[in-house]
């Protein structure tokens, strides 16, 4: 007998009917929530980006480092840092480290660089952004003057690399002029001059150094000879001995580093040769123009004062590009930076 129902009673549910119906509701509630969550998240991530963009790296005496400056340095310096590693210099685990804190002290340098040109009137700008407003300035002067057929010396267009580097070339150039002069703190006196190169005297000898150098010439088919190329073979080889198993004389002649000695010359090779010999020693067999050739250095001398005065001029500028560096690093250091670590440990370097 069929059931009867009465009303307001609930029908009995048949399998496939409301259950569904339940299930979709509840799949459309968990999906608003989690559509919900993920467009906060979302909102979250975008927040802590233009945070972490807007965050300065460091700040010294009130100018921003900002994470796109020190990028830029990253991408100038790592070639440095790849040398480094290559040569064994640097651990490869530490090189990312390593790159990020070369450019935040050389971006730290170059605040105090602009900072220092701008209070002596030489530009317009103390920081980056300031020099990134000054390549867009330059380079729109440029386009102008091409549009109104005018001649633009130099490239027509600048990179940031190469604006960078005629920029810093010229303001180091004019902040050495202005601040060595008498009583400057780049000041530099004939003294500190002569101190420099004699601590640093091999450095500067070339053109002011002779040698006296015995030189063997031997026809690459004579070397074959048993006894000839044994003392060939020889390492360090000996002059005397090659001299004397070979059948070949040296020939001895002094040569004078300020000569102009033409690239390739005999004489140009001949002194090339010995620059790392001590008086006494012969260089390695060295074959050219189907000969053998070995070099002895007999003696060298350098005339002192001949070579401070020649080159008193440029080591002058040495001395103070060296103390421009020291006064930059000085003001850094002065200006007691505040870094935030943890946001320089997160910079990449531009693809």
């Amino acid at each position: 007998m069929p059931h009867s129902h009465r009303p307001g009673s609930t029908r009995p549910a048949r399998p496939g009917s409301a259950r569904p119906e339940r299930h979709r509701r509840s799949t459309l509630i968990a999906v608003s929530v989690l559509g919900l969550a993920a467009i906060a998240a979302a909102a979250v991530a975008t927040t802590a980006i233009v945070v972490h963009a807007d965050r300065p790296v460091s700040v010294v005496d009130g100018r921003e480092i900002s994470a796109d400056e020190i990028r830029f340095h990253m991408g100038l310096l790592g070639g440095g840092v790849e040398n480094a590693v290559s040569s064994g210099r640097l651990p490869a685990a530490d090189a990312d480290q390593e790159l990020r804190e070369r450019a935040l002290q050389q971006s730290l340098r170059d605040a105090q660089l602009f900072g220092l040109a701008a209070e002596n009137g030489l530009i317009a700008f103390d920081d980056y952004d300031g020099f990134l407003r000054s390549l867009e300035q330059e380079n729109g002067s440029r386009a102008q003057a091409l549009a109104a057929g005018e001649i633009v010396y130099g490239t027509t267009e600048f990179s940031e690399s190469e604006y960078y580097s005629r920029t810093v070339t010229l303001l180091r150039t004019e902040l050495t002029d202005l601040l060595s002069r008498e009583g400057g703190p780049l000041q530099v006196t004939d003294a500190d001059v002569r101190a420099y190169f004699d601590a640093n005297r091999s450095d500067w000898a070339a053109q002011a150094t002779s040698w006296t150098i015995r030189s063997l010439r031997l026809p690459v088919e004579a070397a074959d000879e048993t006894g000839c190329s044994a003392s060939l073979a020889d390492a360090p080889a000996s002059l005397a001995a090659v001299e004397s198993s070979c059948g070949v004389a040296a020939t001895e002649a002094v040569f004078d580093g300020a000569a102009d000695l033409p690239a390739g010359s005999p004489a140009a090779e001949a002194v090339a040769s010995v620059q790392e010999l001590d008086a006494g020693e012969t260089s390695a067999p060295l074959v050219a123009d189907g000969a053998i050739h070995l070099y002895q250095l007999v003696s060298s001398s350098v005339d002192s004062d001949a070579a401070f005065e020649l080159y008193a001029d440029r080591i002058r500028s040495v001395v103070v590009s060296d103390r421009l560096d020291g006064y930059l690093d000085d003001l850094v250091s002065a200006a007691s930076p505040v870094t935030d670590d943890a946001l320089l440990s997160t910079i990449e370097p531009k693809d």
